[in-house]
């Protein structure tokens, strides 16, 4: 039977205090143009995370699982429930919080729709389509979110510390430590308890989880590479 530790141990690639993006990020002071790349492509990812949570709810058989996606959904469209009415609070769905640091890094709003902001996720597509939810799941709610907080807090505090951005400007990666550590360990559970009950089998999670743990790692990669090149 899948066990939490083993589905975690699946969506760890390596520490990520060792990320090439990280050591770049605090090695000097960079001009906030600088980030425009990576600004871009965080953007993009933030808009596509709230249509492939909507894609995920309507694929996905588990009512616990659904719930959980619903929530997610929610927070991610800056909408809260409150005395049984649902809420949305100006400039909090995480696509704006997004467009705060593309606006600090000069990108203008008619510009993030550029081929430069776009990023390919075409394995999670590929399981999509083919109604593969427990991979996808494990894609989104374990590979990537259980690593979010291990890349995003300390950015947070090279961004401001180093690169002189304000907490404002860069409350999308400061939410998000939070945010995707309880996801990640939400997801964790509730995938385990998915394979216990038979809905999915051990092996499409945990291929699920080691692709998107790639993705997240190859993602950071490819943006510091990029914007290596870009400052050449």
């Amino acid at each position: 039977m899948l066990t939490e530790a083993e589905l975690e141990a699946c969506a760890t690639v390596a520490d990520p205090a060792r990320h090439p993006f990280l050591k770049a990020a605090a090695a000097r002071p960079l001009p906030k143009e600088s980030w425009r790349i990576y600004a871009g492509r965080i953007h993009y990812t933030a808009a596509r995370h709230l249509s492939g949570l909507a894609r995920l709810l309507a694929l996905c058989p588990d009512g616990d699982l659904r719930l959980f996606l619903l929530d997610n959904y929610l927070e991610e469209d800056g909408i809260h429930i409150r005395d049984g009415e649902m809420i949305r609070t100006p400039g909090a769905s995480h696509t704006e919080l997004a467009r705060r640091f593309t606006r600090a890094c000069g990108i203008p709003d008619n510009d993030l729709d550029a081929p430069d902001c776009r990023v390919s996720s075409s394995w999670l597509e590929t399981a999509m389509s083919e109604g593969r939810w427990a991979a996808a799941l494990g894609y989104v709610c374990v590979g990537m979110e259980l690593n979010v907080p291990g890349i995003f807090a300390p950015l947070s505090k090279a961004l401001c510390d180093v690169h002189g951005f304000s907490a404002e400007e860069i409350l999308f990666f400061s939410h998000h430590v939070v945010a995707d550590e309880e996801h990640g360990a939400v997801g964790l559970r509730l995938l385990t308890e998915a394979a216990a009950k038979g809905l999915a089998t051990s092996e499409e999670i945990c291929a699920g989880a080691r692709k998107g743990a790639a993705a997240w790692w190859g993602f950071h990669l490819a943006c510091v590479r990029d914007m290596k090149r870009a400052a050449a």
